[in-house]
């Protein structure tokens, strides 16, 4: 599989210096993407020797060829953009068939070597594959959290890749929106014109859902790819609780956009309709603890009544109708739409 591995980065020279060693050594890579978005000290395998020798840390890699035999290209925002926006120049520089988005603050598994074989020579428009989360792996457990772990055993636990029929893809599809999940045919994310949303947080959420619902073939493996690492006090988004989280909703919206035109031409990915939906009020529940509700509650109650009200109207064909049939065909759904508006009065 000729792979490139996209990698945005921002003030951690340290996890990219892991990272890099962990591509080195599983040589899963033929092109190395790597787009530093505004670091205060450029992030790039030239400059690490520098960091290294101001900060003491010890980055065992090479400057001059971090990586023998594959072609490394190193970007730089001239300021801090946000990783949608890295990841999706990063892309523009892609020439691998696939592509691997990876942040440089997690960690590859052997087993996404053994996924890549199994993948050699089948055609899909994107793979999914299972992480570790560390806060898992801290009680002793394995897997994701859940509700994320709850969807893959109702698809059923496998490592060899299957192709994923409508029933599990509506399931799979709720997992929560990470980027380092899947393995893209990178001309079906340019001929979909499939992107991030460049905003500061959640910009993944648009590349999920687009995702799920542009392809025509989702394969799936339970094999654990990577491990996401949470580390509590860092600047990470699962620990951010200012009001950029609101700007959740330009990613909603504009995978509200692409779902109406989707519909338009294949009526049949109204079977996304509930899973968006839920996806949508679980997501706006978890929003509202990570925010100042002081400072920012108004504006989420009215940015979230007015999302919800669009899903849930018939004005906007034929988004809207798709969500009516959803919700006739799902009574519990439909109360806790109406719970979560009428928390918005």
């Amino acid at each position: 599989m000729q792979l490139s591995v996209i990698i945005p980065v921002w003030n951690d020279p340290e996890g990219l210096a892991r990272l890099l060693l962990q591509l080195r050594d599983m040589r899963l890579a033929r092109q190395i993407i790597i787009v530093d978005d505004g670091s205060d000290i450029a992030c790039s395998p030239i400059l690490m020797a520098e960091y290294s020798r101001q900060s003491g840390v010890s980055l065992p890699l090479q400057a001059d060829d971090p990586l023998p035999g594959t072609e490394v290209i190193w970007l730089r925002s001239p300021a801090s953009l946000g990783a949608g926006h890295a990841r999706n120049i990063g892309l523009e520089q892609a020439r691998g068939e696939h592509v691997l988005f990876f942040d440089a603050d997690d960690t590859l598994t052997p087993d996404l070597t053994a996924l890549i074989d199994d993948l050699e020579g089948v055609q899909f428009d994107f793979a999914m594959f299972r992480h570790h989360d560390s806060r898992v792996l801290e009680r002793g457990g394995t897997g994701p959290l859940e509700p994320d772990a709850s969807y893959w055993r109702a698809i059923g636990v496998r490592d060899r890749p299957f192709a994923l029929d409508s029933e599990a893809a509506t399931t799979l599809c709720r997992v929560s929106a990470y980027p380092w999940n899947k393995i893209w045919r990178r001309a079906f994310l340019e001929e979909a014109r499939i992107c991030c949303t460049e905003i500061p947080v959640h910009n993944d959420i648009e590349h999920h859902w687009s995702g799920f619902l542009e392809a025509e073939t989702i394969f799936a493996s339970a094999r654990i790819g990577c491990v996401h690492h949470v580390a509590t006090g860092r600047q990470q988004l699962t620990n951010r609780r200012d009001a950029e989280r609101l700007r959740v909703f330009e990613a909603l919206e504009a995978v509200a956009d692409r779902f109406s035109r989707v519909l338009t031409d294949r009526p049949a990915q109204q079977t996304f309709a509930a899973p968006f939906l839920d996806f949508t009020l679980r997501l706006l529940d978890w929003v509202e603890t990570r925010v100042d509700l002081q400072a920012s509650g108004p504006e989420l109650r009215r940015r979230k009544s007015a999302l919800l009200k669009r899903l849930a109207g018939s004005g906007h064909a034929p988004l809207g109708p798709a969500i009516e049939l959803a919700l006739l065909r799902d009574p519990a759904l439909a109360r806790r739409l109406l719970a979560a508006l009428q928390g918005t009065d």
